[in-house]
């Protein structure tokens, strides 16, 4: 992330598939994940987006509810720090939870 301070370009960072479980079960721990990888290196980095976990819900299909909680904390961690308007909380999906997916009005989504 040093290497992206002060060059005004927008970063996306991840929390890695293998620290979805302690992060989705203790705010402690977002909140420690978000001081260490977010506030240390903003606002010199750009960081606009914290993508949690890759493809859980089909690589991990029964860790759902952790992601849930883990996106949650996340967020909560991205409020205490006053980040939450400049950096926005997703997860990255498969394509494969969307069938049919054309034409794209008619799609919907894998149970």
């Amino acid at each position: 992330l040093l290497a992206l301070a002060n060059t005004d370009i927008k970063v996306a960072i991840s929390v890695p598939n293998e620290q979805l479980l302690g992060i989705g079960q203790s705010n402690s721990t977002a909140a420690n994940w978000v001081s260490q990888n977010v506030v240390a290196h903003y606002p010199a980095t750009n960081i606009t987006t914290i993508c949690v976990g890759s493809e859980v819900l089909t690589t991990l299909p029964n860790a759902a509810h952790v992601l849930v909680s883990a996106l949650k904390y996340i967020q909560s961690a991205l409020v205490a720090s006053n980040l939450d308007r400049q950096i926005k909380v997703s997860t990255p999906l498969s394509s494969s939870i969307i069938l049919d997916s054309f034409p794209p009005s008619q799609a919907f989504f894998n149970r």
